[in-house]
Order: structure tokens, then C-alpha cells, then sequence
């Protein structure tokens, strides 16, 4: 065998322990990476709503979301927590090029 070789047979056994039989087919399916990650993305949603649709009615109240509209409040979290992340990600962009001058201006 060739190196070439035995390191995509790794990369696939590697693969098939991370993500399973399924992940295994997606990664050969979808080899651009973009799509793969869509198909990721998609499947822990479906992970996240299944794992949230075992919580009885009051616990689900208890953090703002409902079994009707279950799919939809996921998918308004996941969009904040995508907003938060690029406002935390401005906010230390702007506070780590703003330390000198603040420095040079105490000065």
C-alpha cells in the first residue's frame, strides 16, 4: 500500500469512530466541506430538538420554550448565540486595538 492510501484508510476508520456508519457515508457523499458541515449542523439540530422533546412541558417553560413551537425556539437560540458570538468577537477586536491608545493617552 502506499502512504497516500493508508492515510485515507485511516482517515475513513478515524471517521467511522468519530461519526458512525452515517457520518462515515455523509463524509463520502458530501466530500465538499461546506456541504458536510451543513449536513452537521442539520443533524444536531435534529439531536438538540429530539434531546429537548424528552423535557416535559414545565421544564421546557421553565427556560422560555414550548413542545408546539419546540423547533422554532432552537432555531431562534442557535441564531442569538450566532449574534452574541459576533458582538463578543467586535467587542475583542475593538478592546484589544484600543489598548495602546488608551495607554498612550494616560500617558
Amino acid at each position: 500500500m502506499t502512504a497516500k492510501a493508508l492515510s485515507g484508510m485511516q482517515d475513513a476508520v478515524s471517521a467511522l469512530r468519530r461519526d458512525g456508519a452515517v457520518g462515515l457515508l455523509a463524509r463520502l457523499r458530501l466530500r465538499d466541506s461546506e456541504d458536510y458541515e451543513d449536513w452537521c449542523e442539520e443533524r444536531d439540530m435534529v439531536a438538540i430538538i429530539a434531546a429537548l422533546r424528552r423535557l416535559s412541558g414545565r421544564q421546557l417553560e421553565r427556560i422560555g420554550m414550548a413542545h408546539a413551537t419546540l423547533a422554532l425556539d432552537v432555531e431562534d437560540l442557535v441564531l442569538r448565540a450566532e449574534r452574541d458570538r459576533a458582538v463578543t468577537d467586535d467587542v475583542l477586536r475593538i478592546v484589544e486595538g484600543d489598548a495602546p491608545q488608551r495607554l498612550m493617552a494616560a500617558e
